[in-house]
């Protein structure tokens, strides 16, 4: 999988440039854990903008990462879902446990 990592002060920012599914989903958990633990970061968005499909694995490791960094009082949140992954959201009603902005800028300043 190919994460493309970018920082903000002391937020990073994930993008995630292929779906996600049960083959690649472990990956993002390992970096994201790897930077909390390493460096102490605990600010994340995720970027979806170039997935196009998140299946139940990839799910699962969103949710997993969101409640690893929240016990390190961190955050995670998610910005440029497509329709499809806004709609899989809905459904499994994750658009009320995660953060979902439209916009990087909105996200950004949403730490503020």
């Amino acid at each position: 999988m190919k994460i493309l990592e970018e920082r903000k002060d002391d937020i990073v920012i994930l993008r995630i440039n292929e779906d996600i599914n049960f083959e690649n989903a472990g990956e993002i958990k390992k970096f994201i854990v790897n930077l909390a633990e390493q460096e102490k970061v605990v600010k994340f968005i995720i970027d979806l903008e170039n997935v196009g499909f998140i299946d139940s694995s990839g799910l699962g490791t969103l949710v997993s990462s969101y409640t690893f960094l929240k016990k390190l009082n961190g955050v995670l949140k998610i910005v440029n879902v497509n329709d499809n992954i806004a709609e899989l959201f809905h459904l499994t009603r994750l658009d009320s446990f995660f953060e979902v902005y439209s916009d990087l800028d909105q996200a950004i300043a949403s730490f503020k």
